[in-house]
């Protein structure tokens, strides 16, 4: 839990954007780079190539991407889903007896997205979930500009072997068990931010700024989650420091832990771990592998 609560994350700013990728077109493609002189990258090769139309329902938008080299036997498959500002990319469950469906890259290789029709505004920062990435993803190899991402895997793999000194995908805390998931969190240029990711504004919350607490009712999946909340704090007295009341705001479930001003809160039956001061949010899973995984 210490390792999920620092996760390593890009330094670049977070915030609750109006903007977001539902129904909005983009292009997806898997690209090889190589850098000149000066370091710029151009594309040598291109794979996928795609347009996606997100969509903010359950299911991935695009289930089957192809990451492997054009022409190659390889099956190298990922899930891909918008959801709000958050891309989330997930390499399909390797096979054990088929080596094809693994991958080790060494090369600058990975995920381009691109606005390709100046139907977003310009994107000013990226931050990156990468607790749960493959081995050896590195969160600062990704690039971005006003309209593109670029999602370098170089040095990452994902192999699900048994043999000795083989980097293996097997994750037992993952909620896919397989090291697997990498999440961006994209900001773009706007008038609308509304401060922390939660719906407070942590900067001002002093005395009598704390948000309302519209907990009239306790009902049962809250107690839920406060006994999930009471449970992480006795495990991980270093990251959630002394015991904290709950509260409900803008649908979700939080405690706040002012002495290193973090937050934990459950929205849409998702953990979340919000640091005020680097303004960071970072979706920690589903709650009920959470609640397994703590025996509630």
């Amino acid at each position: 839990m210490n390792k999920l609560l620092s996760m390593t994350l890009l330094t670049l700013p977070i915030a609750v954007m109006a903007n977001n990728f539902d129904g909005v077109e983009l292009r997806v493609a898997s690209e090889t780079w190589e850098a000149d002189e000066d370091g710029d990258f151009s594309a040598t090769s291109t794979g996928t190539d795609m347009r996606v139309t997100p969509s903010n329902n359950d299911s991935a938008d695009v289930v089957q991407f192809d990451m492997s080299a054009p022409n190659s036997d390889a099956n190298h498959l990922w899930e891909i889903d918008f959801y709000g500002d958050t891309i989330e990319m997930k390499f399909i469950d390797p096979a054990l007896s088929d080596p094809d469906s693994q991958y080790d890259y060494q090369a600058d290789k990975g995920f381009h997205f691109q606005d390709i029709n100046d139907a977003y505004p310009p994107i000013t920062g990226v931050s990156v979930a990468s607790v749960f990435a493959p081995k050896g993803f590195d969160p600062a190899l990704i690039r971005f500009d006003e309209n593109n991402i670029y999602v370098n895997l170089k040095g990452s793999s994902c192999q699900y072997s048994f043999a000795p000194r083989v980097n293996r995908c097997i994750s037992m805390i993952s909620p896919t068990a397989l090291n697997n998931i990498i999440t961006l969190n994209v900001e773009f240029d706007s008038d609308d931010e509304v401060g922390s990711p939660m719906g407070v504004n942590p900067v001002s919350y002093e005395g009598d700024t704390e948000p309302v607490k519209n907990d009239s009712e306790e009902s049962d999946a809250n107690l839920r989650i406060d006994a999930l909340f009471d449970t992480l704090e006795g495990r991980y007295p270093g990251d959630l420091p002394s015991h904290q009341e709950s509260y409900t705001v803008n649908g979700y479930r939080l405690r706040h832990y002012p002495s290193n001003n973090v937050y934990l809160g459950i929205k849409n039956d998702r953990l979340y771990f919000y640091s005020a001061n680097a303004k960071k949010m970072t979706d920690l899973g589903g709650l009920e592998f959470w609640m397994n995984d703590n025996g509630l």
